[in-house]
């Protein structure tokens, strides 16, 4: 069981090195991207998602990205929620209660300033070609 568990963290670590691997999940709650967030995860990350798309900041947020834990096959219930919140803000502070979703690590960047750092930032770039966007602003233009 051991030398099983061995293998299936040399088999995680290959493909998190690999810049465009999203396993793929059960989607459960019927939404785009969901099926990359591991299934103990979903529903917090879309109950999350609403409330921030609902708060008085929500009419700012152009994108919502989930990764790290949540998007591998080693996500547990105990794992955290990491979330980065992009939009056309300076600064970002939520009114929203997450404390009953458990440990979430919340991330808000003004989107044009992120995407201009992100070739000399690993966290940056690293979050934008493995993380799973739940939430894309339609552009207002036809």
């Amino acid at each position: 069981m051991i030398e099983c568990l061995k293998n299936f963290y040399a088999l995680d670590n290959i493909f998190n090195t690999s810049n465009n691997t999203n396993y793929k999940f059960k989607n459960l709650i019927g939404l785009n991207n969901y099926e990359c967030i591991h299934p103990v995860k979903q529903r917090k990350v879309y109950e999350i998602a609403n409330l921030l798309l609902k708060d008085n900041v929500g009419k700012y947020i152009t994108d919502i990205i989930v990764f790290g834990s949540a998007t591998t096959l080693f996500c547990s219930s105990f794992s955290d929620i990491d979330i980065i919140v992009l939009g056309d803000f300076s600064e970002f502070y939520p009114t929203v209660d997450l404390h009953e979703f458990g440990e979430i690590d919340l991330f808000g960047y003004n989107k044009k300033i992120f995407l201009s750092d992100m070739e000399n930032n690993n966290f940056y770039r690293n979050a934008w070609l493995k993380g799973v966007k739940i939430y894309e602003q339609l552009s207002s233009s036809c």
